[in-house]
């Protein structure tokens, strides 16, 4: 059994205390159990993305390190991680595809290069 009130994590079994910050635990996420997403969101994660664990279908959602008002939505790209879609292969794909065609993160790496 756990606890979470806003930063802190208690581990009612083990009586562990975890403390940490912006909503980002400490503790080492699930894997997700297709290996194609899997090599997505590590990819993803490499580049700055974060994965906040969902709920039900939704497995987790993946939101954009920019928080730009030139984002698509205005505030963070956001995409949901199902946990059994239909055929794993393509939504790693479309996953993947949005994640890359984020605009905030495309001006960034243009700046650099020119930079």
């Amino acid at each position: 059994m756990a606890a979470i009130w806003s930063n802190v994590f208690v581990d009612l079994i083990t009586c562990q205390l975890t403390i940490y910050e912006g909503g980002v635990s400490s503790l080492p996420r699930k894997k997700h159990t297709s290996k194609e997403i899997e090599a997505v969101i590590q990819e993803l994660e490499a580049l700055g993305w974060n994965l906040i664990e969902g709920k039900g279908h939704v497995w987790g959602i993946l939101r954009c390190p920019a928080n730009d008002k030139e984002c698509r939505c205005g505030t963070f790209c956001n995409m949901s991680v199902w946990s059994t879609p239909k055929n794993p292969q393509q939504h790693a794909k479309k996953v993947r595809q949005k994640a890359l065609s984020c605009v905030r993160l495309k001006k960034k790496d243009e700046g650099e290069a020119d930079g």
